[in-house]
């Protein structure tokens, strides 16, 4: 039997090499995937039926409350339920104004995904949530105000969900990673951060082996700044 054998998973930010890469990732542990973003990620979930597994590639719009409801429930459809769902739609950094774009598409957009699952991961008797967010909360980073407290947005949005779902018996919890532009001279572990090493982090900690984790934060990011 595989990590994940016989969940069904739902990947938003899926275009992203992070959400392919988890994707791809959930998919080879034993998931079905439904992958999801503004454009719909065919080439991915190809890739994934190509070897042998189950993918939809669907589309909606982050940020929008009916869009991100009728994702969820469309998925639930086409996979039998929703056991996980990973949110990772990161949004637009830079340029002015961003305060509400990278808000809006960061925190908000993630809370709608988590709100929508909500009833869907409750039906689960493994449903769980992922948050992927970049690593800037905790190292700090000049020139990058929205994004930086955006990340902490996050922090604490998984905490406080993971309180209000617990009495559901679903866990959320959050992994964060480094962007391109993170100093990798910083690093315990020498070498370029690869997607799929936070994909891998993000299979763990959906898996059953962390059937007690929830409300928690693992930084897959090789040691450049510590939780």
């Amino acid at each position: 039997m595989t990590l994940l054998d016989g969940y069904a998973a739902v990947v938003t930010g899926a275009a992203t090499p992070l959400g392919a890469a988890t994707a791809l990732e959930l998919a080879r542990c034993g998931a079905r995937v439904a992958l999801a973003d503004r454009e719909r990620p065919e080439e991915t979930a190809d890739r994934i039926t190509r070897a042998g597994g189950t993918a939809h590639a669907l589309a909606y719009e982050s940020g929008d409350q009916e869009s991100t409801a009728a994702l969820l429930d469309t998925a639930a459809q086409l996979l039998g339920g929703v056991d996980l769902v990973v949110t990772g739609a990161f949004g637009p950094a830079g340029g002015d104004p961003v305060w509400d774009a990278v808000f809006g598409e960061r925190v908000r957009g993630t809370w709608l995904v988590l709100a929508a699952a909500r009833p869907h991961l409750a039906r689960s008797p493994r449903g769980n949530a992922v948050v992927l967010t970049p690593g800037s909360a905790w190292r700090g980073e000049p020139g990058a105000l929205p994004e930086v407290s955006a990340a902490g947005g996050l922090l604490g949005l998984v905490r406080a969900v993971a309180r209000e779902v617990g009495d559901d018996g679903t866990r959320v919890n959050l992994v964060g990673f480094d962007e391109d532009t993170a100093d990798a001279g910083q690093r315990c572990l020498k070498g370029d951060s690869a997607p799929a090493d936070v994909a891998a982090a993000v299979a763990l900690l959906a898996s059953p082996r962390a059937g007690f984790v929830t409300g928690q934060t693992l930084l897959a990011n090789g040691g450049s700044h510590f939780n």
